[in-house]
């Protein structure tokens, strides 16, 4: 079925069941920037939780910068990696030494960053300066693997990107990006998806393939 089809009933599913972040509700570039290195191999409710004493502290690259290493690592110990904090203060340092203090609005400048990669400067330039840019991560990979049957691997990693581009809705591209995080989460985990349930189920090759929609399983809370 076409893509526009799955696509609105996506959209549709995200009005009732997107969860609330703080992080998803704000324009700043830094902000954005730095939320998404905080996301890494973590929980966005465990984000969520140090967020907004975060940015209070840090309100902004010099202000990083400038934070003991032992003050940075006991603000995002509830995130469980220390080391985070390293990678933290080189950004802050690049964006005061080579970019005056300034989040870059291209995606050249932005991987130029320590620790920041092509997913991460693809949200900042999406987010933080309205330049709609494919975003994909490993969740987004997941859901679109399933529906297109493409396989997860180094050979097709280019082709994601490339569907992104086509698919997402350009003036919708925001929400549709935070409802594929959504139902990767909530419904199309890794193991045992919730199929039975899933919006766009209908249009899933994995869905249809696997038998899913003959197993009924408990809802889980949204």
């Amino acid at each position: 079925m076409a893509s526009d089809q799955w696509v609105a009933k996506l959209l549709k599913w995200f009005e009732k069941n997107g969860v609330n972040y703080p992080f998803r509700y704000t324009s700043d570039p830094y902000r954005i920037l730095i939320s998404e290195i905080l996301l890494r191999q973590t929980t966005a409710k465990q984000v969520a939780t140090i967020y907004g004493r975060f940015f209070k502290q840090y309100p902004n690259p010099y202000a990083l910068m400038e934070a003991s290493n032992s003050e940075l690592k006991k603000v995002i110990k509830p995130l469980g990696i220390a080391s985070r904090a390293r990678i933290l203060k080189q950004i802050a340092r690049d964006l005061v030494n080579e970019f005056q203090g300034q989040v870059p609005k291209d995606m050249e400048s932005l991987i130029r960053l320590g620790g920041v990669g092509r997913y991460i400067a693809s949200c900042v330039l999406t987010f933080g300066f309205n330049k709609p840019t494919p975003m994909v991560d490993v969740n987004v990979m997941r859901v679109l693997s399933r529906i297109y049957q493409i396989p997860i691997d180094k050979a097709h990693s280019e082709q994601y990107w490339v569907l992104y581009t086509r698919i997402a809705p350009y003036k919708k591209v925001h929400q549709f990006h935070y409802a594929l995080i959504d139902l990767a989460h909530l419904l199309c985990k890794t193991r045992k998806p919730f199929c039975q349930v899933c919006p766009i189920r209908p249009h899933c090759i994995y869905a249809r393939s696997h038998g899913y929609g003959s197993r009924i399983r408990r809802r889980p809370k949204l």
